[in-house]
C-alpha cells in the first residue's frame, strides 16, 4: 500500500582501473529493481597494477568520473562501493567443522556462525593483509562427502564448512579508502572486482556446471573460478592489455598512446586472419616526414604472441585449484581487452574450453551504453549494492566493519 512512496536507493560504484576509472549510479525501484541512471568515465593515471601510485591524479580521476555520473543521473552520491584489484589479492580455501549443539532441534544460524568462524580463523593472516570475503563454498553433515545448500533445520550431530577466503593488502586497500575520502566521498564497501564481474556476466547455470570467467583489463588480469555454484579459486596476474600496446610501442617504436589507437583500430591476435600484403600507416613522430607503413600481419604476431602469454598465465592459476575438464561451462572474458579482435578463439586454444565474451546482464536503464564488456565490473558493483546478492556473495566476519571504522576516524 505505502510502497510507492518508498524513496528510491541511490547507488554508486566505482571501478578503479589502471586505465579508466568508472562511476556508476543506480537506484531501487519500488519492486527492488536496479535502475542505472548515470555514467562517468575518466582517463586514469594514478593507478598501476591495482595500486595507487598518485593519489592527486586518483583523486582528480575520481572526481571527474562521478560528477559526470551525478550530472546525467541528477542527483548527487555520497556513499560509494569501490572495486579493489591487483597483485597483492591472495586466497586460499580453508574447512572446519564444529558439533551441533541441540541436535533434536537441528542446526540453527549460531551452528553455522561457529563453523564459519572456526574455519576463518583457521587461516594465520599476514600481518600486512587482511580478509575481505569469506564465502562459504559447502556445508557438510557427519563428515559425509555429499554437501548440502543450506543446512539450516537439518538434524545433525556435526556441521562442517568449507571456505573461500580472500586476503588483500591493508596498504593497497587504504590508500584506495584514502582516494576516496579525499574525493568527498565515502567507502561504504570494497568488493573484488572479478567476484563483483561475475555477478553481472554469469549465470546460475555456468556457475553450476563450472567456469572459469576471465577480467582481461589494463594492468592486470582477474581470474575467478566457479563450481557447484560457488566460487572455487580466484587470483591475478601482473600482465593485461597494456602489456600487448608496450610490445607494439617498442617494436614499431611508437608512442603508448598511438600504439594504444593502432591496437584498438586495427589490432588482431589471429595472424593468419589478416591478407599478408595489407599494410598499416603508423603515426609520424615529425610533421615533414612521410608516414611509415608496416604489415598488419607484423601486428597480429606481436599481439599474438602477448596475449598467448597472458592466457597461459592465467591458465597456471587455474590448474593450481582444479581440473580443466572439470569446468564444463567453459571459459568467459570480460573486460576493456577482451574485445580485441581474434581474443576468443586464442583463449579456446590455450585453454581447450568453449569460450565466449561477457556483456553486462540484466541492466534497465542506459542499457545500450552499458552493453560492453568495460562495465561488466561497474555493474556488478551496482548489483552486489542491491543487497540480495551482498548474502549470497560473501558473509563477512567483523572485519570490514572494524577495519572501515579504525580507517575512517584515522583519515576523516
Amino acid at each position: 500500500m505505502f510502497r510507492r512512496f518508498r524513496r528510491p536507493k541511490s547507488l554508486c560504484a566505482l571501478d578503479i582501473g589502471t586505465t579508466k576509472v568508472c562511476a556508476l549510479i543506480g537506484h531501487l525501484d519500488d519492486e527492488g529493481r536496479l535502475n542505472v541512471s548515470g555514467v562517468g568515465s575518466c582517463r586514469s593515471r594514478g593507478i598501476r597494477g591495482g595500486d595507487v601510485i598518485d593519489m592527486d591524479h586518483t583523486v582528480d580521476a575520481i572526481l571527474k568520473a562521478v560528477r559526470q555520473a551525478e550530472d546525467l543521473a541528477q542527483t548527487a552520491v555520497r556513499d560509494v562501493i569501490v572495486g579493489i584489484a591487483g597483485g597483492h589479492i591472495q586466497s586460499f580455501n580453508v574447512e572446519a567443522s564444529v558439533e551441533v549443539k541441540n541436535t533434536p532441534r537441528g542446526i540453527d544460524e549460531k551452528d553455522r556462525g561457529r563453523a564459519v568462524r572456526k574455519a576463518v580463523e583457521s587461516l594465520i593472516v599476514p600481518a600486512d593483509k587482511d580478509i575481505i570475503h569469506s564465502v562459504p563454498q559447502a556445508f557438510f553433515l557427519n563428515g559425509a562427502k555429499s554437501h548440502v545448500l543450506n543446512p539450516l533445520g537439518i538434524s545433525a550431530q556435526q556441521l562442517g564448512v568449507k571456505m573461500h577466503l580472500i586476503l588483500a593488502s591493508v596498504s593497497s586497500a587504504r590508500n584506495l579508502i584514502r582516494c576516496v575520502r579525499r574525493a568527498g566521498l565515502r567507502a561504504a564497501d570494497v568488493v573484488l572486482e572479478s567476484l563483483a564481474s561475475s555477478l553481472s556476466i554469469l549465470s546460475d547455470h555456468e556457475k553450476e556446471l563450472g567456469c572459469v570467467l576471465l577480467d582481461v583489463g589494463g594492468g592486470t588480469t582477474d581470474v575467478a573460478v566457479f563450481k557447484n555454484g560457488s566460487i572455487r579459486a580466484t587470483g591475478e596476474t601482473p600482465l593485461a592489455g597494456n602489456s600487448v600496446t608496450q610490445d607494439i610501442q617498442c617494436c614499431w617504436k611508437l608512442s603508448f598512446h598511438d600504439a594504444e589507437m593502432l591496437k584498438k583500430k586495427v589490432g588482431t591476435a589471429l595472424p593468419m586472419s589478416v591478407d599478408v600484403d595489407e599494410m598499416v600507416e603508423l603515426p609520424s613522430l615529425h610533421a615533414n616526414r612521410p608516414a611509415e607503413r608496416k604489415r598488419r600481419r607484423e601486428l597480429a604476431m606481436i599481439t599474438e604472441a602477448r596475449v598467448e602469454e597472458i592466457l597461459m598465465m592465467a591458465k597456471k592459476v587455474v590448474e593450481r585449484e582444479m581440473p580443466l575438464d572439470d569446468l564444463h561451462a567453459g571459459l568467459v572474458l570480460t573486460g576493456g581487452s577482451a574485445m580485441l579482435g581474434g581474443i576468443v578463439p586464442v583463449a579456446e586454444r590455450v585453454f581447450g574450453l568453449k569460450c565466449r565474451i561477457g556483456y553486462p546482464q540484466g541492466i534497465r536503464g542506459m542499457a545500450g551504453v552499458l552493453a560492453s564488456p568495460i562495465y561488466s565490473t561497474g555493474v556488478g558493483l551496482l548489483t552486489y549494492g542491491q543487497g540480495e546478492e551482498r548474502n549470497a556473495v560473501a558473509v563477512r566476519g567483523g572485519w570490514w566493519s572494524r577495519v572501515v571504522q579504525k580507517w575512517v576516524e584515522a583519515y576523516a
